[in-house]
């Protein structure tokens, strides 16, 4: 194994499935770097529709944590994007990525990564269930509701979510203890990809998704 390449912890991808690529990759430490990953944190990866903008031969670009929050294209920073776009959905700006489909990862050592949603899994209720209970005892959050589908207005940039946008999201109300308080907020995944953030809870930006 190269001195710099990426060491899956727990599950793999298949071999003949294109994430496989990037569990193998062996400039992982310089690739980190470039994306500004901090530890611990959850990332996806998409397999692109077209080979432009790549990190990765052929098509495979890596989520940072810098995400682009105006319309304007940004070139020539791989780590600025606007949304990721589902292949055959409308883009509505020209720093969105439209990829064909994605996995859910996270940062757990220097070279250590985790599979955390596998190919499709971002869809499936009770997969979303588990990863809010894995994210409730990571940061003590108390679970106060259910998980549901929304459409979420962001008026407020939160990582991944950038503000003046709309999301389709997995949603539910958490309180976080703050001494003699429990501070209330919406811990978010979008619906497309899983990618998670805790935004304040504001009544009003959220939208119950009727199945």
């Amino acid at each position: 194994m190269k001195k710099n390449a990426i060491q899956m912890i727990g599950r793999k991808s298949p071999l003949d499935s294109p994430f496989s690529v990037f569990e193998s990759f062996g400039e992982w430490t310089s690739l980190k770097a470039t994306k500004i990953l901090p530890p611990n944190a959850y990332f996806v990866v998409v397999l692109l529709n077209k080979k432009i903008g790549a990190d990765i031969h052929p098509n495979i670009f890596v989520q940072g944590y810098r995400p682009h929050s105006s319309g304007a294209h940004v070139s020539a920073d791989k780590r600025r994007y606007g949304a990721f776009v589902p292949d055959g959905m409308p883009s509505k700006y020209n720093d969105d990525v439209v990829f064909i489909t994605s996995q859910l990862y996270q940062i757990k050592g220097e070279h250590e990564v985790d599979l955390v949603l596998a190919k499709g899994e971002c869809f499936q209720q009770e997969k979303m269930k588990n990863l809010v209970d894995r994210i409730s005892q990571e940061r003590q959050y108390s679970l106060l509701g259910e998980l549901g589908l929304y459409t979420y207005h962001c008026t407020e940039s939160f990582g991944y979510f950038l503000k003046d946008r709309t999301y389709k999201v997995w949603a539910i109300l958490v309180g976080e203890n703050a001494g003699f308080t429990l501070n209330k907020k919406m811990l978010i995944f979008d619906y497309s990809t899983g990618i998670p953030a805790a935004v304040p809870y504001h009544d009003k930006l959220f939208t119950k998704v009727e199945k």
